[in-house]
């Protein structure tokens, strides 16, 4: 019974979007601001839909490509393993419209200037997209997006009619992109999202690449020219600010990463001298740091290895990292095989130090907020070398 009442809603669904949109169509794309300092991290980074609207049908629908089911079976394994499939969602205008005003972020809407054939093929493809077989996809942050498919849609419908600028916003990596969003309204998780993401991230994006964030895609729109009989206009008719939410007062703090990694420097300096003059043997806060590094190196193997997210590979913080410090980090009193453990220490706490002579060199941009703690690293590398050797 259940499969019958599936079949007939899926049947009148695609009947509701089959008719043949009018002349008096309007499309246009939305974007919609990011979040505030204290909304989900997805927020930060924006969104993006088209918006299609037929006075002459009574329809005004948007639709986006920022879709997923919270009962996915196995949601968050699957979030974590970039296994996640989102989907294409179609609503109302007004629906989506009042949520994102409670959401207090802006919305602005730039309406195209398309013909009608160009128009209803792209109702065409959107609503191609919606069948229940092609409208989820497997989400990747960087590659393929709310942001990235409308561009892709857009490429299909308008083909070399449309030109997008080949420069702009060519001149960062996807990771800087991602700090441009986060290191100021959520910088504990810029932090993380640095940590966690490798060599894959620091790649120029050119400008067709950085159109994953949706203010990037809206300023390739508005710099975008069409081509009409040969003649080139621009791509956007007029920009509309549907909503405006004011500019957010960022509350700062001193609970940001650098600063806390910094007072742990001087901190963890003052006790290792203190341990060295004092002749202190013990390695309590050595096996704390060490495991800590070690465990965050298991992670870094694991989004390395076991996703599909793509851009955590080949991660350069598996250098400070290192799970191979849980190994040497047992038994530091004992005698037994204290030569072969001070000389992993003493060589871990070199490769710290050209870590550091290097950290501007390196082909990944690791985060600054990480420099004490690889100073940290490297001063109780030495000091457990020096008192086991």
């Amino acid at each position: 019974m259940k499969k019958i009442l599936l079949y007939i809603a899926i049947l009148f669904s695609g009947n509701a979007y089959s008719q043949e949109i009018s002349e008096k169509t309007i499309v246009s794309l939305i974007t919609v601001g990011p979040g505030k300092q204290n909304d989900e991290l997805y927020t930060v980074f924006g969104h993006s839909a088209i918006r299609i609207q037929d006075t002459a049908l009574g329809f005004d629908d948007v639709y986006d490509f920022g879709g997923f089911d919270f009962r996915t079976e196995g949601f968050y394994i699957k979030f974590m393993r970039g296994q996640l499939l989102y989907m294409m969602n179609i609503e109302s205008f007004r629906n989506n419209f009042y949520s994102w005003q409670m959401q207090n972020r802006n919305v602005t809407e730039q309406i195209l200037d398309l013909t009608t054939n160009q128009k209803k093929s792209l109702y065409s493809v959107l609503i191609t997209n919606y069948l229940p077989e092609n409208r989820y996809y497997k989400y990747k942050f960087f590659y393929d997006n709310c942001s990235t498919r409308i561009a892709e849609i857009f490429k299909t419908v308008l083909k070399d009619s449309v030109q997008f600028s080949t420069t702009l916003n060519a001149g960062k990596s996807y990771r800087q992109w991602i700090g441009s969003c986060a290191e100021v309204s959520k910088p504990w998780s810029d932090f993380g999202m640095d940590l966690a993401i490798g060599l894959p991230s620091d790649q120029k994006t050119d400008a067709k690449g950085a159109l994953f964030l949706p203010k990037n895609l809206k300023m390739g729109f508005d710099s975008a020219q069409i081509i009409k009989n040969d003649i080139k206009s621009p791509l956007v008719v007029s920009t509309i600010e549907l909503f405006q939410s004011g500019e957010e007062q960022i509350i700062e703090s001193w609970f940001i990463p650098n600063f806390l990694s910094w007072f742990a420097f001087f901190l963890i300096l003052g006790i290792t001298v203190f341990q060295y003059f004092s002749n202190n043997n013990s390695f309590l806060l050595d096996k704390v740091l060490f495991i800590f590094a070690g465990l965050i190196g298991i992670l870094i193997v694991l989004l390395w290895f076991g996703t599909d997210h793509g851009v955590t590979t080949q991660n350069f913080n598996l250098i400070w990292a290192s799970p191979l410090l849980l190994l040497f980090i047992k038994n530091l009193n004992s005698k037994s095989q204290s030569n072969f453990k001070s000389k992993f220490f003493l060589i871990y706490g070199i490769a710290q130090i050209l870590l550091l002579v290097f950290w501007k060199y390196l082909p990944q941009e690791i985060n600054n907020a990480l420099i004490p703690i690889v100073l940290i690293l490297a001063i109780r590398a030495f000091y457990v070398w020096k008192r086991i050797s």
